[in-house]
């Protein structure tokens, strides 16, 4: 039972992250696309894309999750103490002590058999909110799939009229596919959220692997380090966290995403062509090229911050956390835990606003309103996701027992009345709120971006006439990197500034306005050369 389902939720996962990272790069090869729409008479040329297949693995996920989360909910509450009476008979014949706590700052103590239960206890509220989470995960992706699939038929329709994409019409431009993934962001969180809601519930009704007699450890296929409860539940929300943190590594995808298409529309080169007079000479080129990388690249740092470490946080968090299902590297990962998570999630957390702040400027400038209207209201569900996965869970350990969050409310109100819940709750509460948030979210995408609107995404430039404006990210910050190296100092002389306007040789009144534009830059150049 427990090995069949998780191989298969496995499986789906482990597909899922190599189709998202290795097969949607490779799949935008027109070479494939063209044998994808032709040689195969097109049958295989929509299932085949990366937008189908993540959300077959997505369904597929969903159900054994959706289904091993209702089994263990609908287990009656006798046969919850039944069950959790022989995990503490058992672990009291082997001389194990249960503790309950946070053994890691030192708040963890041996609890009795009531005390053990109670902690457990899943309350009746919580239950029915649990409950209804799985309820709202089924329903966020149900609205996910509805919104991508509207706009993909849109898009479709659009690019069987392009003369050069009607030969693949079921491939997104460049923009339209950094915009998929920022719509998928909701429907991967629900997936991580169900499969850590499942390992919660499947902890509190007593039926983890190992856990009791009737549980035997050769029905799975990775074990804890032993058979008390500790180690047990140590290994659960090792297996929770490693769920959570790689639904966090596709939400820094989707931000890297965000990043490439707002960055495309503020270094648009047509518009600072147009505002310096139109056709320009060489070296007024160059300086519109090297203000595209600069604005396309520098604008974003706190966002690129936040993705590169938060790329990194939630690797290294995700790979100690795989270590701790293995008994053999138990330790080593708790060291790299307490040597590398705790000063990156200390830094990790001042970034997520500053990232925030930094999307919600940007998305603020005529340029970007421009193109996309609504912009900040538009991308306001992916603002909320960053702030509900990193501040909720700090927001609800202050109210849960032996966190270092709640440590130091006790310590400022001098009681414990702020102290709701256990561990064990906490962690269930927490990714239940998650898929009520998701499916808020994926709500909230349908109504700014209205996918039956054909309008909406052709004034944001995501239509095959404009995948040439495209600019790739390598090229633009090579371009920052190794600005000026090639570039031969300027003179002060009056024939610089003649050869800066010299090209065409028409002089208008918009031609004298450039020409007053190249003197200027030609000026600037020479008192910052002096």
């Amino acid at each position: 039972m427990w090995s069949r389902h998780h191989e298969v939720q496995m499986l789906m996962w482990d597909l899922g992250c190599i189709n998202l990272l290795l097969y949607r790069p490779l799949s935008r090869w027109s070479s494939y696309q063209t044998f994808l729409h032709r040689r195969l008479g097109g049958w295989f040329a929509l299932p085949l894309q990366w937008y189908s297949l993540c959300f077959v693995c997505v369904a597929i996920n969903a159900f054994y999750s959706l289904y091993e989360c209702l089994k263990f909910a609908s287990i009656t509450p006798k046969q919850v103490a039944t069950n959790l009476d022989e995990i503490y008979a058992f672990n009291s014949e082997q001389n194990y002590t249960i503790v309950s706590g946070f053994c890691d700052t030192g708040e963890c103590v041996a609890v009795e058999r009531a005390e053990f239960k109670d902690a457990l206890h899943i309350r009746n509220w919580l239950s029915k909110v649990s409950v209804g989470g799985h309820v709202a995960a089924l329903l966020a992706i149900f609205v996910n799939f509805t919104h991508v699939a509207l706009v993909v038929r849109r898009f479709s329709k659009t690019a069987a009229k392009d003369e050069t994409w009607c030969n693949h019409p079921w491939k997104m431009t460049t923009r339209m596919d950094w915009l998929l993934l920022v719509f998928c962001m909701p429907m991967v969180l629900c997936i991580a959220a169900l499969r850590a809601s499942k390992r919660s519930w499947q902890l509190m009704t007593g039926n983890s692997e190992c856990s009791r007699s009737s549980l035997p450890c050769e029905t799975a296929w990775r074990t804890p380090s032993d058979q008390q409860f500790v180690s047990i539940e140590h290994f659960e929300f090792a297996l929770y966290r490693s769920d959570l943190e790689l639904a966090a590594m596709f939400q820094f995808y989707a931000i890297y995403a965000f990043v490439r298409l707002i960055g495309d529309y503020i270094s648009d080169q047509k518009l600072l062509r147009n505002a310096l007079g139109g056709q320009l000479p060489p070296r007024l080129e160059r300086w519109v090229a090297e203000s595209q990388s600069i604005i396309k690249t520098v604008a974003f740092l706190g966002a690129w911050a936040f993705v590169v470490l938060g790329a990194i946080r939630s690797l290294v968090s995700f790979v100690t956390a795989e270590m701790e299902t293995f008994p053999q590297t138990v330790q080593t990962a708790e060291k790299l835990a307490k040597q590398i998570l705790s000063p990156l999630c200390a830094v990790f957390a001042l970034l997520t606003f500053i990232c925030i702040i930094n999307m919600f400027v940007i998305c603020k400038m005529h340029i970007v309103e421009a193109k996309m209207p609504q912009a900040n209201a538009k991308f306001t569900g992916t603002r909320l996701l960053l702030i509900v996965v990193e501040v909720q869970k700090f927001v609800l350990s202050a109210f849960t027992h032996g966190s270092p969050f709640n440590l130091r409310v006790k310590r400022i109100v001098g009681h414990e009345g702020f102290t709701l819940f256990s561990p064990e709750r906490y962690f269930l509460l927490h990714v239940t709120l998650l898929t009520w948030e998701c499916l808020g979210v994926a709500a909230l995408n349908v109504f700014w971006w209205k996918p039956w609107s054909k309008e909406t995404f052709k004034h944001a430039e995501l239509t095959p006439e404009y995948e040439k404006d495209t600019i790739g990210l390598i090229s633009a910050w090579w371009h920052v990197l190794t600005m000026g190296k090639n570039t031969p100092p300027s003179s002060c002389s009056s024939s610089d500034v003649s050869s800066e306007a010299g090209d065409d040789g028409a002089v208008t009144s918009e031609g004298s306005r450039l020409s007053d534009t190249i003197c200027w830059h030609a000026n600037a150049r020479c008192i910052m050369s002096e």
